[in-house]
């Protein structure tokens, strides 16, 4: 199998390197242009583990990295990446900031000014409900329920609404394994609780 991707460690003297930093993330994001098909990627104060992870166009995670230092700093270079189009998803516990990334024949392109933020749906238990809280950006949002047995119980789409928080009693049903799954822009996010009367 190729190695796509050589990394390394970034100085964190980098004067001079055109810099872009995103705004009002957690955590903080810098991505630092670096010559040809190289990137420096600085996450600072993260107030959680977060993955780092880089996808092709068809979804393929090319590379992945879970780290739970608050600090990381790390130089890439794409120089095998075919000619296309990626992304690279920075997860925490709260959220997903995705930058698309543009590879051409001998450079890559970060726009940072096209970063997606995706804030992680809240699902709660208290051994008789289930509770979903999220902000939606009033994009369509569908929520399943699924028993023990992969039977859906509950199925619901929610359009245009800019936030949902809502309680799913389980007293029909009963008691059980559940697993809700929250599906939004591509991305599909999943809890399994055990509800008991």
């Amino acid at each position: 199998m190729k190695r796509l991707f050589i990394t390394g460690a970034l100085a964190l003297g980098l004067a001079g390197s055109p810099i872009a930093q995103t705004a009002n993330t957690s955590p903080d994001i810098v991505i630092v242009s670096l010559e040809g098909k190289q990137f420096g990627l600085l996450i600072e104060e993260s107030p959680s583990p977060f993955k780092l992870r880089i996808i092709s166009e068809n979804g393929a995670i090319l590379y992945k990295e879970s780290n739970k230092d608050s600090d990381f700093a790390k130089r890439f270079d794409v120089a095998l990446l075919e000619k296309g189009e990626y992304r690279l998803e920075v997860e925490s516990d709260r959220e997903i900031s995705s930058f698309p990334l543009k590879v051409s024949n001998s450079r890559i392109n970060i726009k940072t000014s096209d970063k997606q933020v995706f804030i992680k749906p809240v699902i709660e238990s208290d051994g008789l409900t289930m509770k979903l809280k999220m902000e939606t950006g009033n994009l369509p949002v569908d929520v399943r329920i699924y028993d023990e047995f992969n039977n859906k119980v509950h199925d619901k789409s929610y359009v245009n609404v800019p936030a949902i928080n809502t309680t799913f009693d389980f007293q029909k049903p009963g008691r059980g394994t559940y697993r809700m799954v929250v599906s939004f822009n591509s991305k599909s996010f999943s809890e399994t609780v055990t509800l008991h009367q």
